[in-house]
């Protein structure tokens, strides 16, 4: 299946290209603009450069940024996949301390629910002695 392809005229170094290409039209400008503007910054810097020598210097360079971003790239991502790694095993950490917790507060309310048990058995078995001893005490006099 054949891309359409559109007609983009780009200007570098003073020439003009006619360059045929999928990309969008704009963005086929702004990358002629860029080489453009990378040739006149290298050849302001030694006016005796010829334009094929200008092209294959800016080429070069611009094949280094290329190159210099890719490892950047790479370095990046191998931090992202470090980081998302990490992120990954603190969440499934966290996951098991959350349910741990919400277990523990459970048992924490099962205790706490036996405690108040206790304290009205408690309660009531005091009840009971001092009824036991105040009839004790009655049935002595």
């Amino acid at each position: 299946m054949p891309e359409n392809k559109t007609r983009t005229t780009v200007k570098i170094y003073g020439s003009e290209y006619a360059i045929l290409s999928p990309l969008d039209e704009e963005y086929v400008k702004k990358i002629g603009y860029y080489v453009d503007k990378k040739m006149t910054e290298l050849s302001s810097n030694d006016k005796r450069l010829s334009t094929a020598l200008s092209a294959i210097l800016t080429a070069m360079n611009i094949a280094d940024e290329l190159f210099r971003m890719e490892d950047e790239n790479k370095a990046l991502m191998e931090k992202y996949n470090k980081l998302k790694e990490d992120y990954d095993f603190l969440k499934t950490e966290n996951d098991l301390m959350s349910a741990e917790i919400k277990e523990l507060k459970k048992a924490d309310n099962l205790k706490e629910q036996r405690i108040q048990q206790l304290l009205i058995e408690n309660a009531k078995l005091e009840t009971q002695v001092k009824n036991q001893k105040s009839q004790k005490d009655k049935g002595v006099r």
